[in-house]
């Protein structure tokens, strides 16, 4: 990666103490990529990126895409489930496959239980880079029951509070507060000596992610409570898509003299000799 993506890095680091009416960071998640799509992410100059999928994918390809697409961004890959929460030597392996192979410059661990703050202090101690995850965590969505809002009584809120501090001790470089009140993501950061990145955690936080396909409308079966769509892609290409299938139908589609490759009419004459015809 290059240096550039560090240095974003950097200024994230360092503007942890800024005021709640200072300028934020901005990230984009995205599940999968294409070049093209990562080549307009960094037109934007977002200073970081993570990137993310289903559950047990594997995310190299699209990781490595990321990478190449926009070179000058900070990528956290987010670890694919049950790729660190066996062994803390499996976690660091792993881990260190991610960076080496994917390209990203940091990856991401979900929850703050005992085992998983080993897996932070073991992968960073391995010399990772790695981001802790608090919140709603979705690859815990079942022990959470469901994905649901968290810290919402005095006391759950009081447990994500001690969460992020204690991941912080076991060597989080950086910490993304997921599905909570703008208060808990506000006494989070007001604690925190690392950057925290908010996703649906309130306007407190040193910055802000947001799903891309939340934001530009890409599914209209549910958008999550936090996101603001700027616009209506999804509607769009289901118009897109409407129209072509019907202009296939009724024969519009496509026009030869507009959509096609041409030939000279002296080859095509010499073509339709050769077929006898």
């Amino acid at each position: 990666m290059a240096a550039q993506g560090f240095y974003n890095f950097d200024l994230l680091k360092r503007r942890k103490e800024m005021s709640h009416n200072e300028k934020k960071y901005t990230g984009l998640q995205q599940n999968g990529g294409k070049w093209r799509k990562n080549r307009i992410f960094d037109l934007l100059r977002l200073p970081y990126r993570k990137v993310s999928g289903a559950r047990g994918r594997r995310y190299d390809t699209s990781v490595s895409s990321c990478a190449q697409g926009a070179p000058d961004t900070f990528i956290i890959g987010d670890m694919p489930y049950m790729s660190y929460e066996i062994s803390d030597e499996e976690a660091i392996a792993n881990a260190g496959r991610f960076i080496k192979e994917a390209g990203c410059d940091c990856i991401k661990l979900e929850g703050a239980g005992p085992d998983i703050l080993k897996r932070i202090r073991a992968i960073s101690g391995a010399g990772i880079l790695t981001m802790g995850h608090i919140g709603l965590t979705p690859q815990f969505a079942g022990e959470l029951g469901g994905y649901k809002a968290q810290g919402r009584s005095a006391e759950a809120a009081l447990k994500l509070i001690e969460q992020a501090k204690k991941s912080e001790e076991a060597g989080a470089c950086s910490l993304l507060v997921e599905g909570v009140p703008a208060i808990v993501g506000r006494e989070i950061t007001k604690r925190a000596g690392i950057p925290i990145l908010g996703i649906g955690a309130g306007s407190y936080t040193h910055g802000q992610l947001l799903i891309y396909a939340d934001m530009v409308g890409l599914y209209d079966n549910f958008t999550p409570k936090f996101v603001k769509k700027y616009t209506d892609i999804g509607a769009e290409l289901q118009k897109a898509f409407t129209e072509y299938c019907g202009e296939v139908r009724a024969g519009q589609f496509p026009v030869d003299t507009e959509h096609t490759y041409k030939i000279s009419d002296e080859e095509a004459a010499k073509l339709m000799e050769l077929l006898g015809e």
